[in-house]
């Protein structure tokens, strides 16, 4: 009896251990095929289509333009679709879409500089609220790493500079502060680059977004 040796690759998505053949193939990847198994870009690529198509669902509520595409979903459920973008917990469940900026809030869009995935578990804390509030009430759940990175998604495909994104994500938390009687500073701050921060204990943090 003749033994195959067949070559052997983790999925990096399920994580589970298979034949090189059971992946998908791409030319640009290491031995003509991507990490991830063909089984997990099926079941991806219907989570994706599913949340695209929840948009026109919402469309009644929030008759806000579609601004991105199928294709683009499920990047972003390849990218984005192991852990949490906020929290950084791996996914027990499907992800949720997020709207970076509340549809209820003025220049929410649907554009993929204004979408991420979330655990369910951020969506229902974070509901309504501008990134910033949200972040400064879930401090120690929010690492200011994952925070910077959502800064960056936003300006890389909104073509504006990370300060830019900044300034605006401070307007929101003005304006929501305002419309509630809340103290801006009140809370934990995040402002300019370099600033010195202080925590809800009120230990001093060097937070820097860039």
């Amino acid at each position: 009896m003749i033994k195959t040796n067949k070559e052997l690759r983790i999925c990096r998505n399920c994580q589970e251990e298979k034949p090189l053949d059971l992946f998908e193939v791409d030319a640009r990847a290491k031995g003509g095929r991507t990490n991830r198994c063909r089984v997990c870009k099926f079941e991806s690529n219907n989570k994706s289509l599913k949340a695209f198509r929840r948009l026109y669902e919402r469309q009644t509520k929030y008759p806000v333009p579609i601004e991105t595409d199928e294709q683009e979903f499920t990047a972003l459920f390849d990218i984005m679709g192991r852990a949490c973008t906020y929290c950084g917990s791996k996914y027990e469940s499907t992800p949720t879409i997020e709207h970076i900026t509340p549809l209820d809030m003025e220049n929410s869009r649907h554009h993929i500089s204004n979408l991420t995935l979330i655990c369910k578990s951020c969506n229902s804390a974070k509901r309504d609220k501008p990134l910033l509030v949200y972040y400064e009430q879930n401090f120690f759940d929010f690492p200011v790493g994952n925070l910077s990175n959502v800064v960056r998604h936003i300006a890389y495909f909104s073509e504006r500079t990370f300060d830019e994104v900044v300034e605006e994500l401070e307007e929101q938390k003005r304006e929501y502060c305002e419309a509630r009687g809340w103290d801006y500073y009140a809370t934990f701050f995040i402002g300019r680059r370099d600033v010195p921060k202080r925590s809800r204990t009120g230990r001093r943090h060097d937070v820097s977004l860039a």
